[in-house]
Formats: C-alpha cells, structure tokens, sequence
C-alpha cells in the first residue's frame, strides 16, 4: 500500500472527471480476489471476505463499492467487512449487510441526480437494476474512467510490478531443479507455492502445473495426480500478488531431449520476444497481433498472439488480442504470452513488461528455456 498522498491524488483526479461531466459521484465496485483492483486503486482496501449466495437480509458479499463525490468525499461500502480490519484511505465507512440498501440510503442522503457507476462487470445486474428501479428520478451513466486512470502506471507502480515480478522470476528459476521424472503436478506447485511465499509473495492465487495434453490448454484442476514424464511439455505458471501488485509469469518445460518438444519451446521465446520488441506507444493492438501471427505461422507451427494488462489486478486492461482496436500507451505494463502450437502440442513463454517512450523494457528476468 502506498501512503495516503497517492490514494488522495487519484482520488483528487476522479473527483474533477465527475464534476468535469455534471455528475454528482461515482460509484466504483470491486470483488474479492481478482476483481478488487478498483478499490485497490482508489482507497488501498481489499476485501478479506469472499462472495456468497444472497441469503435473507444479507446482499453483496464480497463486494465493495467506492463512493467519490464531486468535493473528492470517499464513502467505502463493504458488506460483514469490520471497522478494525478495513485497512485503506476513506472518510467514512459503511459495513452493514446489504450493499444494495447501503448504497441507496447513501445516495439519497446525498440528494444525487447524476451518478457515474463503474465496475458493472463485477457486481451482479439484478444489484444495478434494484439501484435504478428505487431512485427512478435519478440517472445513472455507465463509464469507465477509473479503468482507464489505472492503464498506464506510475513510476512507483511500475517498481511495485518489478518487484513483484521478481518473486515470480525466483520460482522459475528453481523449478528446473524442483521438477523431476515421476513427480505429481501438484507436488511440483506445492514446492513452487511454497518457494514464492518464502521468496516475498503476500498471496498465490494460482500455480499451474500440467504436464502432457493438459499443458496445451487450460484446464482444471489447475495441478492435479498426473506424473510428470520425461517425454512431454509441461506447463508452469505461477500468479500471485506482492503488496497490491500482481505477477503472472508462465515458462513451458520438458525433461526430454527430444528436438520437437524443445522446437516448440524456442518457438513459443520467440514469438515472445518477437511481441515484446514491437510494442511502442501508439501501436493499434490488432495490427500487433496480426503482424505476429502472419509472420512466425507457417507450416509447421501456429502462433496465436496473446497477452494481458498487469497492475493491482492479474488481467488489467489492454487484452492483447486480435480486433482489438485499441493503441497501447507509456507506462502500461504488460504481460505477453503467446501460443506457439505444432503437432498437437502447444507452448507459451510469458513476461512481464511496461511499455516506454522507445519501446518496452522487460520487468520479469526468468530463463526463457530449459534443455
């Protein structure tokens, strides 16, 4: 968490956008776990209850709502959260057990006509609906401003994801000499789990672990009983968070020294590196992807670009994916991961980096590939 000047200064910023558009506030949600990056950047709090099945009086579990108005007053509405625990720069707290009926007697006390709601991705519909319905006098505008504050970062957020990175990259350079031929996928994660908490992690969403057919896609569990064997890939990507700020680093593996299966792998570095040295300001996003996938296909392989944004969330604005229209800016960081795929089987190399005036610079120091 940073101090308070830098929660205040965002907050100064969205304060002066909701008086820019004739608004009254702002009502930003978040959601435990992944989702909270909004409340994460606004006010430092991250929620420590997870989301639930609405039960008799009790609504929104798990979630949260920042509320800004046009002075840059911050309200944070969070259901069963405690008064001791909500760490975060706020000037007033709402707990309770309703997030719906928190916010409307809020907003009503405030005499709102215009409210901004961001974070509707997050949140249940029927929540917005019952908002809507109980103020019909007032209008409600989508927008995603704050969205948009958190693209590019900050010097400071910018070493935050260096560092966190850095955590990532310790847990990949051991895990050539942790993995060994017999091993289960999730003994592997539980060591690799286990070295990122000791390395400086606050929290490890997810070490993924697949080896075989599994390593070619996506799949659950994330680690499961299936024995590692010298004559496949196996997938290694590891998430977590260091402070507020995540890491998400991914190498593919394999004990064998068979030509094909490291083939792939060098494949999938250069697709990588071929992503990283053409990022810029200004690229349009779907012209990268384009360009990557008609120059490195052929034949033999398929490249299928692909990356995310990183910040106080794992998977942030801009999606590195084909028809996205978007152009990328300074100082947003970013992870690029795509998919190289031959005969079956597929290989991803993933790093963290954040876009400069020239070009990108790597935030994440990993081995690209183990033989």
């Amino acid at each position: 968490m940073f101090g308070e000047r830098v929660y205040r200064g965002r907050v100064g910023r969205l304060a002066g956008y909701v008086s820019g558009v004739g608004a009254d506030c702002i009502v930003v949600f978040s959601c435990y776990g992944d989702r909270d990056g909004n409340a994460v950047y606004l006010t430092g709090f991250r929620s420590g209850f997870p989301p639930g099945m609405d039960d008799a009086d009790v609504r929104g579990l798990g979630c949260s709502a920042v509320v800004v108005s046009q002075s840059g007053e911050v309200t944070l509405v969070s259901p069963l959260q405690s008064f001791k625990t909500c760490n975060g720069y706020f000037d007033r707290l709402i707990c309770g057990r309703d997030l719906v009926k928190a916010l409307l007697s809020l907003l009503a006390g405030m005499g709102v006509r215009r409210v901004l709601l961001e974070g509707l991705d997050v949140i249940p519909s029927m929540y917005v609906d019952a908002l809507k319905n109980s103020m019909l006098g007032v209008e409600f505008v989508k927008t995603g401003v704050v969205a948009e504050m958190r693209v590019s970062k900050s010097p400071e957020e910018v070493d935050m994801l260096r560092r966190a990175a850095a955590v990532g990259d310790k847990v990949l350079e051991e895990c050539p000499n942790l993995m060994r031929e017999g091993m289960r996928e999730k003994e592997l994660a539980a060591e690799l789990t286990k070295l990122a908490y000791e390395t400086g992690a606050d929290y490890v969403i997810r070490t993924r672990v697949a080896c075989g057919e599994r390593a070619t896609y996506l799949t659950y569990p994330f680690a499961g009983e299936r024995k590692i064997t010298k004559e496949e890939l196996v997938a290694v990507d590891v998430i977590g968070w260091v402070g507020d700020y995540a890491f998400d680093l991914l190498r593919t593996y394999t004990l064998s020294k068979r030509k094909e299966l490291l083939k792939v792998i060098e494949k999938a570095a250069e697709a990588t590196d071929d992503m990283i040295n053409n990022l810029k300001p200004d690229v349009v996003i779907d012209s990268l992807c384009r360009n990557l996938e008609d120059k490195l296909s052929d034949k033999n392989y398929e490249v299928t670009a692909f990356g995310h944004g990183i910040g106080v969330e794992v998977v942030e604005k801009p999606l590195l994916v084909r028809d996205n229209p978007a152009k990328l800016h300074v100082n947003t960081t970013l992870c690029v991961e795509p998919r190289a795929a031959m005969g079956g089987k597929a290989a991803q190399v993933e790093d963290t980096v954040v876009v400069t005036e020239t070009g990108a610079e790597l935030l994440s120091k990993a081995p690209r590939v183990f033989r």
